[in-house]
């Protein structure tokens, strides 16, 4: 094997491979429309929400990311998971509510896309009713909840 010497200029440049680089990078690939959108999430967590009057409403308090979504994001999807105690009683309702929008959870667990175009860098609050009048015993206790703010940024012109 030979080593060229670049000190005594033995070796000979690669000219001819500089069309082909040129080429290389301008066929590389280009988005159709010049823009980039960015995908991403934030979640956020609560513990210990207790409810015991039927009728009232009780709200955990706003829960924000951590580190701000891109401006311009807006949310594609929620997911949540909650945790309570013991079984929730009929006509219990969960609600994960936008300042402007609330979207009814159809379990302790799940995903929707309810609010889908809100902006992403709006606080939730997590939202617990039972419906009647009364105390009742025992009460409910939501012992952790989990909701993931999943969202899109548009392109920007």
């Amino acid at each position: 094997m030979k080593i060229a010497d670049y000190s005594t200029g033995s070796h000979r440049p690669c000219w001819r491979l500089l069309p082909l680089a040129w080429l290389l990078a301008v066929a590389a690939p280009v988005p159709a429309t010049g823009r980039v959108t960015a995908d991403g999430g934030w979640e956020a967590q609560g513990k210990m929400l207790f409810l015991g009057q039927r009728g009232s409403v009780k709200s955990s308090a706003p829960m924000r990311p951590v580190t701000a979504p891109p401006a311009g994001a807006l949310v594609t999807s929620i997911s949540w998971r909650i945790d309570t105690e013991r079984p929730l009683p009929a006509g219990a309702m969960l609600a994960v509510c936008l300042p402007v929008k609330c979207v009814y959870l159809d379990g302790l667990s799940g995903r929707s896309d309810a609010l889908a175009g809100a902006p992403a860098n709006n606080p939730l609050t997590l939202l617990v009713k039972v419906d009647g009048s009364g105390a009742f015993y025992p009460q409910i206790l939501l012992t952790r909840y989990q909701i993931l703010v999943n969202y899109r940024t548009l392109p920007t012109r």
